[in-house]
């Protein structure tokens, strides 16, 4: 007979991930650009009055967040992170920062074809998109605070 501990499983609450992903979504449609939404469909017009309440979406997301992050904690005999907080540091920047880096190395290719557009073509950005949060153009106080993970890590 063979009595082995089994390892203890994690706790995975996948109703909270629906939850952090319908909130996360809603953010994302409270954010849409109001001089685009002219151009979006009749049906979403439904949405419009219900999207002034991202804040709140924003507030449950990062609760639902440090919720999920904080049960192996609370599951652990002595109350601390397994492995230590250096390790937990590690894994989530394994787990982060390569999806991020993804985003910024396609932002900087994005930003870098509008200027060669710009410069080679007739092709006006502010025509297309105007000035705001999806101007192109960026300086190095920017870069650099998108790279200060590389620098810390």
């Amino acid at each position: 007979m063979n009595l082995e501990k089994s390892p203890p499983q994690r706790l995975h609450l996948h109703y909270l991930d629906g939850l952090r992903g319908i909130a996360a979504l809603y953010v994302v449609a409270v954010h849409i650009e109001p001089s685009t939404r002219e151009a979006l469909p009749a049906f979403w017009l439904i949405f419009e009055k219900t999207l002034r309440y991202g804040a709140f979406s924003v507030v449950i997301f990062l609760v639902l967040s440090g919720y999920v992050l904080m049960l192996p904690v609370v599951k652990s005999q002595h109350g601390l992170i397994s492995g230590g907080f250096l390790k937990y540091i590690k894994r989530r920047a394994r787990r982060i920062l390569p999806p991020y880096y993804a985003a910024l190395i396609g932002c900087l290719l994005l930003a870098f074809i509008i200027f060669l557009l710009e410069e080679f073509t007739s092709f006006k950005w502010d025509k297309v998109a105007g000035e705001g949060p999806f101007s192109p153009y960026f300086n190095f106080i920017d870069v650099l605070s998108h790279l200060l993970p590389i620098l810390l890590g």
